[in-house]
């Protein structure tokens, strides 16, 4: 990472937890969607997926996934509840520059967001400084 390399909005990746198959829901998901993680560990199932499409800010992001949620048949709307965790979890890849950023979320995208009952995460990563020399002066 150099200097000036801004901090920036990597993805909102859909993450799903569930005692039971995911693979209806991934299914449903189809192209729209690129399956990252889809693992078994004891009676516990993990799903995490990335929209194959690249949303242009948080807000488009949010408002896709909530489209395809809102498309779901009943049969298929009672497994996504049943689920004990859904979440949309957006990286950001910090930059040293600018001193800060500001990824805002809609009051559409966040009534959205609560009517498909999913918790809204921020994962920060934060800048690989190793072997860089980085000034001090402003």
């Amino acid at each position: 990472m150099t200097e000036s390399e801004p901090t920036t909005l990597l993805a909102t990746e859909l993450e799903l937890v569930a005692p039971f198959d995911l693979a209806p829901l991934l299914a449903h998901f189809g192209e729209r969607v690129h399956a990252l993680r889809d693992s078994v560990a004891g009676s516990e199932r993990t799903l995490w997926l990335e929209l194959t499409s690249s949303p242009p800010d948080l807000n488009t992001a949010i408002e896709h996934w909530i489209i395809i949620v809102d498309a779901m048949p009943a049969d298929l709307r009672a497994i996504w509840n049943a689920c004990t965790d859904r979440c949309l979890n957006t990286g950001i890849q910090s930059g040293l520059r600018p001193h800060a950023s500001y990824f805002s979320i809609s009051p559409d995208a966040l009534s959205g967001a609560a009517r498909i009952s999913v918790r809204l995460v921020f994962s920060v990563y934060a800048p690989d400084l190793t072997g860089q020399v980085v000034s001090t002066e402003t």
